[in-house]
């Protein structure tokens, strides 16, 4: 019994783990949960991505398909175009390898975020988009 000024205590009753032929059903991660994923019983297991696939918070990327008849305005001769935006834009530029029977080619933009209202990544997107699109 609880004493003269205390709160007197009821025990809570725990709820009931699901049976081992209940499926238990996780959610899809939310944006802003930090990679926490919640299962339906409310236990929360860490997202073990690799690191090396996870962008960091600060990474600015970007990912164009471009048409594989329009990658050597991008690449220039002897790869001089590429080469010259990456000095200047100090982003990083990767053109993914030709798949077999696809008319495309992805580039691969990043760069950290700076405090500029353009970042690096951005600048050279820009740069891209306008040789792609330029008529010659």
């Amino acid at each position: 019994m609880a004493q003269e000024g205390e709160v007197p205590r009821t025990p809570i009753p725990q709820s009931e783990a699901p049976a081992p032929s209940e499926p238990t059903s996780m959610k899809r991660p939310r944006d802003d949960d930090g990679g926490v994923i919640a299962s339906a019983t409310g236990e929360v297991a860490d997202d073990h991505r690799s690191p090396k696939r996870r962008a960091k918070n600060q990474d600015v990327l970007f990912r164009i398909v471009v048409p594989s008849r329009q990658i050597g305005k991008v690449i220039g001769k002897e790869g001089s175009r590429i080469q010259k935006i990456r000095e200047e834009t100090k982003a990083t530029i990767k053109i993914a390898d030709a798949i077999a029977r696809h008319e495309e080619r992805v580039i691969i933009i990043s760069s950290k975020d700076s405090e500029n209202v353009i970042s690096d990544a951005e600048n050279a997107l820009l740069q891209v988009a306008s040789l792609i699109l330029k008529v010659m």
